[in-house]
């Protein structure tokens, strides 16, 4: 008996009882005495019995399960989000199944149709898709995107940063600080939160009359560079920061676009903030541990997670959820860079 492993059949029969009586005490509905429900639990915890969640979740019809798709769970803002849920969710009884889907739409589609086939309750996603067709995903549960907007589905919702707004902030403060002010990004220009930034960028540049090609494109993804800045191989960004005789000034698609420039000038002996202004990207922990400490846009990753989860939470419940975007703002956190 040590070794056995007690199904909800066995406890029925040690407690004399009816395997659905089990499992009206252990999912607490329906009727049953408080003597039953005492012997049954302590049965369970005797024998160490604990319930299949999906095998139960199939027979109820209520799934307790999310799932968390984000483009690389290595980048700190994606995995402050996936923890803040997580968070959430298990308080509320649900589990999660975190999805790394590697920044490619293929895997993104395949975890999005599996886990919607009657297993996940309901989803949050930072999504790789530049537009969402109706066709793409077999769509029977809710979804609340998070700093990406694709093309709004039904039952869906965004749940987005005020992306133009901190592009209009950083690409303002760069230009108070009298530095030439240029845009960073990486080959995901696609995204709407990058797209927003440019547009915000560009919008400050046509208000201030500066003219000129400003938006670098590196080669590498912003995970690629935060673990080999050295790798930054742009023609375009080299010779700004040899040949520029006024402060240039950088705004950054994100934190670790942001360090690795940050390395690079070092590298070429910049001076920063002297000759070089930066501003990153999220407030991810890299922009206060670098040396020195990087100025950067911060989102509001608690009250984005937050948002995100009871916003799914209530859509699961039947409740209403809205279908028009919900834009958090951001805020400028000045310091050693600028």
């Amino acid at each position: 008996m040590k070794n056995k492993q007690f199904l909800i059949k066995d406890i029925a029969e040690i407690c004399g009882v009816s395997i659905s009586t089990v499992s009206r005490v252990l999912n607490k509905n329906g009727r049953y005495s408080q003597a039953t429900e005492k012997k049954i639990l302590a049965a369970c915890k005797k024998y160490n019995y604990q319930q299949n969640v999906i095998a139960r979740s199939l027979r109820t019809n209520s799934l307790k399960i999310i799932g968390i798709l984000v483009p690389d769970i290595t980048n700190p803002f994606y995995a402050a989000i996936v923890k803040s849920c997580e968070s959430y969710f298990f308080k509320n009884g649900y589990l999660t199944i975190v999805c790394n889907t590697e920044r490619s739409f293929e895997n993104e589609q395949r975890y999005v149709n599996a886990l919607s086939n009657h297993i996940a309750a309901g989803l949050i996603i930072i999504s790789n898709q530049r537009k969402l067709e109706p066709t793409n995903y077999n769509l029977t549960i809710p979804i609340i995107y998070i700093d990406r907007s694709p093309a709004p589905l039904q039952n869906t919702l965004m749940i987005l940063s005020d992306n133009y707004g901190g592009a209009l902030a950083a690409t303002n403060y760069l230009i108070n600080c009298k530095a030439d002010p240029y845009f960073i990004t990486t080959p995901t220009t696609e995204a709407s939160s990058t797209k927003e930034r440019i547009r915000g960028f560009k919008d400050v540049l046509k208000k201030q009359h500066i003219h000129g090609e400003r938006i670098i494109t590196l080669n590498n993804t912003s995970d690629e560079l935060v673990n080999s800045p050295q790798n930054i191989n742009n023609t375009q960004l080299i010779n700004i920061l040899k040949n520029n005789k006024n402060k240039i000034g950088f705004f950054t698609v994100n934190d670790n676009v942001a360090f690795a420039v940050v390395k690079l000038a070092i590298y070429m002996g910049v001076k920063i903030p002297d000759q070089l202004c930066i501003i990153g990207f999220d407030d991810s922990p890299l922009a206060s541990l670098s040396v020195p400490q990087i100025t950067t846009i911060r989102q509001n990753i608690p009250r984005i997670s937050s948002l995100a989860s009871e916003n799914l939470l209530n859509s699961i419940k039947k409740r209403t959820i809205s279908q028009s975007p919900v834009i958090i703002p951001v805020s400028l956190v000045k310091r050693d860079t600028t």
